[in-house]
């Protein structure tokens, strides 16, 4: 018998939220081909791994320097306590998209990080990890690989999400849920919310996503523009990733 859908709330991201967020993230993106391949020295250097992770979703959780990008937190109830179960990135069409999104609260109860660790701990077998790295350069994954992905994205954008949609897109960068939550609906619901926001603005929808998930978001009004593979010269390991999206409604 399926699991009941749990009760959900969507809301900002804070900076206190970001070591929630990046032990989900560490617990269920390396599932996914592409991004595994990206980071394929994770496992050498797990503390670059988490420190650079947890770098990335501090700056884009902090209005000062978030720079278009906006991530969420859904939350459920377990025992009359909210949790945060998965979080969704999203990339508007410019810097002010998302100030003064309305249905977006804030939580100004949170608790300190000890409970969030014994929370985590306790509740999905998560460690929070200390994040204090002094070294810039990050050693978990290869840079030849991250430079063709950071080159592959500029030319989706440009070549094909431009092309077919105009500039004006809501981009789906990332999404996450914990697998005891998963397939309860809740990638779902965090999705429903861009759907919205993407017809109340006349937006395209778009999303760089893995092939095994390509049948997940074509039921749900996406279609697939393009199939594209990364592949460093020299090196025998690639992988492909589908260009997807869906014209305002």
């Amino acid at each position: 018998m399926a699991n009941p859908r749990p009760s959900l709330t969507l809301r900002s991201a804070m900076p206190h939220d970001v070591p929630v967020i990046t032990a989900i993230c560490l617990t269920t993106m390396p599932t996914t081909d592409l991004w595994s391949y990206r980071y394929n020295l994770a496992s050498q250097y797990p503390h670059d791994y988490h420190f650079f992770t947890s770098k990335r979703f501090a700056l884009r959780t902090d209005p000062a320097t978030r720079e278009g990008f906006l991530v969420l937190v859904i939350e459920t109830l377990e025992d009359d306590v909210p949790v945060v179960i998965g979080y969704v990135v999203w990339q508007g069409p410019d810097e002010n998209w998302a100030k003064d999104l309305p249905g977006l609260g804030q939580r100004s109860d949170y608790p300190p990080a000890s409970l969030i660790q014994d929370g985590l701990q306790e509740r999905y077998g998560l460690k929070l990890q200390s994040s204090s790295l002094n070294d810039t350069t990050r050693r978990d994954a290869d840079p030849a690989r991250l430079q063709l992905w950071r080159e592959a994205t500029a030319r989706v954008k440009k070549e094909i999400f431009d092309t077919e949609y105009g500039v004006r897109q809501l981009d789906l960068i990332q999404r996450a849920v914990l697998p005891k939550y998963q397939k309860q609906g809740v990638g779902t619901f965090m999705l429903y919310w861009g759907m919205r926001i993407a017809t109340e603005h006349s937006w395209a929808l778009t999303s760089i996503v893995p092939p095994k998930a390509c049948k997940w978001y074509e039921a749900r009004g996406f279609k697939l523009l393009a199939t594209e593979r990364l592949q460093v010269e020299g090196q025998e390991q690639s992988v492909e990733f589908l260009v997807m999206g869906a014209k305002p409604v």
